[in-house]
């Protein structure tokens, strides 16, 4: 087979794996974002269509009536809650941001006395944990129990994340910081000078991480606040009770009648809402995702 043929055959599998990849990415996407688009739909639609036909991708009756509703009849408890989530993810995220890089710094010095113990020490806690009650116990004894502070410090860390910038941070050419050590400076100036502005892609990468999952998360209201506490109630929180019992938390809310309440739009209102601001800070912070979390796989 001469080379022409070869480089021939070469091009078709080559073009034959683009079709399949786009094809395979496209049904991907849809998976996701079909009932994405049922929840947006429903948000927009009437109510009894809603009870009556239920949910699809066709908006039955538009109308805003459950975004009204949420603004309005739940506006203390909604509002509320989506400003509780915004602050909790917003300090979690950069609190995990900066005492992982710190770490990750650290664990990068050869200097550093057990380093390789400490290096193990921090892998541990990737497989094996030690499970919600422990966590649970600590924060009752600490005394962090049924305050905000519960929702955010417990949450300030991640092995994974020192795992990603340890690496990152090893990939940083030496010379850099013999460069800034020749120039007097000591290691908190060398920090701050030489590798935290090249670590910003993998720094902003797992604030990007660590805000969405802390967004997203419900189960530490759940756990660590008591039931009558609903001012700290984060939104996440709020619509799984919404989605649960909304009946109940609308009466907790409002005196209004149950009955007269667009129940089902504004569950769906709710959620359309949380997503928002995920939508709105991707697209900010993805190239430093992206080109972070390629870099920060490279093994140091």
């Amino acid at each position: 087979m001469n080379a022409g043929s070869r480089t021939k055959k070469n091009r078709k599998k080559v073009r034959v794996f683009d079709v399949m990849n786009g094809c395979l990415m496209v049904l991907t996407s849809l998976v996701f974002l079909v009932p994405f688009l049922m929840v947006v739909s429903a948000s927009f639609s009437d109510n009894t269509a809603l009870q009556r036909d239920g949910i699809s991708l066709i908006i039955k009756g538009f109308t805003l009536e459950g975004y009204t509703f949420l603004f309005n009849a739940m506006k203390d408890t909604f509002l509320r809650s989506m400003g509780i989530s915004v602050f909790v993810s917003v300090l979690t995220a950069t609190g995990t941001m900066m005492i992982t890089t710190f770490a990750a710094f650290a664990l990068t010095r050869q200097i550093l006395p057990g380093r390789k113990f400490f290096n193990i020490y921090y892998l541990i806690p990737m497989f094996f944990s030690g499970g919600m009650i422990p966590v649970y116990l600590i924060v009752r004894g600490v005394g962090l129990y049924n305050t905000i502070w519960a929702l955010i410090i417990p949450s300030m860390c991640g092995m994974y994340y020192i795992l990603l910038l340890r690496n990152y941070i090893a990939a940083v050419p030496r010379t850099l910081e013999e460069a800034a050590e020749l120039d007097g400076a000591n290691d908190l100036q060398v920090f701050w000078h030489v590798i935290m502005p090249v670590s910003l892609p993998m720094m902003f990468s797992v604030w990007l991480m660590s805000f969405t999952a802390k967004w997203n998360d419900w189960a530490s209201s759940l756990l660590y606040l008591g039931a009558n506490n609903q001012k700290l109630w984060t939104l996440q929180y709020v619509i799984k009770q919404m989605i649960a019992d909304m009946q109940a938390l609308f009466g907790s809310t409002s005196s209004g009648s149950v009955s007269d309440a667009p129940l089902i739009s504004a569950k769906n209102a709710g959620i359309v809402i949380s997503v928002i601001p995920l939508i709105a800070v991707c697209p900010l912070v993805q190239r430093f995702y992206i080109s972070g979390i390629m870099a920060g796989s490279v093994k140091g």
